[in-house]
């Protein structure tokens, strides 16, 4: 398992479908970056990293316009 996107999905509070839709990557590719078949590229990572230090309620925000929205 890759350990900081495991703690992504803790720090956010989504599943798995729900990165997929914030993130806006498929779910076989994002299941092979989470079980660590494949390297997670440096543009994801860094889009994990900022949505990881905005507020809360920023990204709250963000999750409705991309996931429920």
């Amino acid at each position: 398992m890759n350990k900081f996107i495991i703690e992504f999905e803790a720090g956010v509070g989504l599943d798995t479908p729900g990165v997929v839709r914030l993130l806006g990557i498929g779910r076989s590719t994002y299941t092979h970056y989470r079980s660590a078949m494949r390297p997670l590229p440096d543009y994801h990572r860094k889009h994990m990293e900022v949505l990881m230090r905005v507020s809360q309620k920023l990204l709250r925000e963000l999750i409705e316009e991309s996931i429920d929205g």
